[in-house]
């Protein structure tokens, strides 16, 4: 893989992963994928962000957004499964409505506390849950 290749050469590698990529229809699979794929990395940076509105509205035609509760849960469900070794998760992009940051494997399990403190609060107000995240930038 070039990614180990340009790690075994002294590289550091930051990876970027997008929440609600995938849409509704493969949200759990997206959140499996890309934890297996950066548990084997183990790159040196991980960030999140969120799906968003930005030139990309074909593209959006083709998913069906994630709402705000649907993007905790892929969230937690990439954290749970998340395993990578001296890799610094950040998520503070202004698309993330959630901050996260810490060190695997270290922080592990208090991000993963983080998302589900989120989600229960999150449920206390239902029309925020279901509502889909927008960002949309008019001046780019």
């Amino acid at each position: 893989c070039r990614f180990k290749k340009a790690m075994a050469a002294g590289m550091k590698l930051s990876i970027t992963a997008i929440l609600g990529l995938a849409g509704r229809a493969r949200s759990a699979e997206h959140a499996a994928a890309t934890a297996e794929w950066i548990t084997a990395l183990s790159p040196e940076y991980f960030s999140l962000l969120t799906m968003f509105q930005r030139h990309n509205d074909d593209f959006l035609k083709l998913i069906e957004p994630l709402s705000h509760g649907e993007i905790l849960l892929e969230t937690r469900e990439l954290l749970q499964r998340l395993a990578p070794q001296g890799t610094i998760l950040r998520s503070n992009h202004v698309s993330n409505f959630l901050s996260l940051a810490g060190s695997y494997p270290k922080d592990r399990q208090r991000l993963i506390d983080t998302v589900a403190a989120a989600l229960i609060e999150a449920k206390r107000d239902p029309r925020w849950y279901a509502e889909i995240p927008s960002y949309q930038e008019e001046y780019y």
